[in-house]
């Protein structure tokens, strides 16, 4: 299938499930910045938040940074609801992108994880076929320091 990229793939990993292929694109390495997040409670059970956040991003062996804020819900079940919005810099490349998912309640050690669709907006001519691809991310958040990992996939219809 021809995906509109420039040149050889050289992703790390790929699998076939459900009718649908999942490669995978880039992780990160990311952490809120002190002082920025806010709270607002809407109900008894319910939470508001915003904070901003960085970090890095290695991109199929290129090496970027990534800047979001995060206006999150956290229902009354204990779950957090991530709405990230964000750029993703590689080289003279700016990709613009949106996250939302859910980040479960903390595991023993406190640590979340979570899952969320992606979408991706750009003009650079070596990341334009993002625009009409639907990504998945998947990672780990730490509260107790804001940090966070993730990997990030494309999936595409076979």
């Amino acid at each position: 299938m021809d995906d509109g990229r420039t040149g050889p793939l050289s992703l790390e990993a790929a699998s076939t499930v459900f009718g649908v292929r999942t490669t995978f694109l880039y992780s990160t390495s990311q952490t809120y910045l002190p002082g920025t997040i806010v709270t607002s409670r809407t109900s008894e059970t319910s939470l508001q938040l915003y904070g901003r956040g960085e970090g890095s991003v290695d991109w199929d062996g290129a090496s970027g940074a990534i800047e979001w804020t995060n206006f999150p819900a956290l229902r009354p079940d204990g779950v957090f609801t991530p709405n990230v919005t964000g750029v993703i810099r590689i080289g003279s490349a700016s990709i613009l992108y949106r996250m939302a998912g859910l980040s479960l309640e903390p595991d023993d050690s406190g640590v979340r994880r979570f899952v969320g669709s992606v979408q991706w907006w750009t003009d650079a001519p070596e990341y334009r076929w993002l625009a009409k691809r639907l990504g998945v991310e998947e990672g780990s958040i730490d509260p107790s320091d804001g940090s966070l990992t993730s990997r990030v996939y494309d999936v595409t219809p076979i």
